[in-house]
């Protein structure tokens, strides 16, 4: 990876307004989160999904995509 690449865009008002987004989302999170990483899926969050995805994001990415 290029490291100027990724500073730039983060830094960039794109970057910059997409880390704010993400801050808003986490704020409104409910339940709040608890602590970091909060994983959510399909706007949720549950434990047994976390677990899931911690053990294979690959797999629970493909068994629940509803996507073409």
């Amino acid at each position: 990876m290029d490291w100027n690449v990724i500073d730039k865009c983060a830094n960039s008002d794109e970057g910059i307004k997409l880390e704010y987004d993400m801050a808003i989302a986490t704020e409104n999170l409910s339940p709040a989160h608890q602590y970091v990483p909060w994983i959510v899926s399909n706007g949720q969050h549950s434990s047994s999904a976390e677990n899931a995805i911690n053990s294979n994001m690959v797999k629970y990415v493909c068994s629940t995509y509803q996507g073409s």
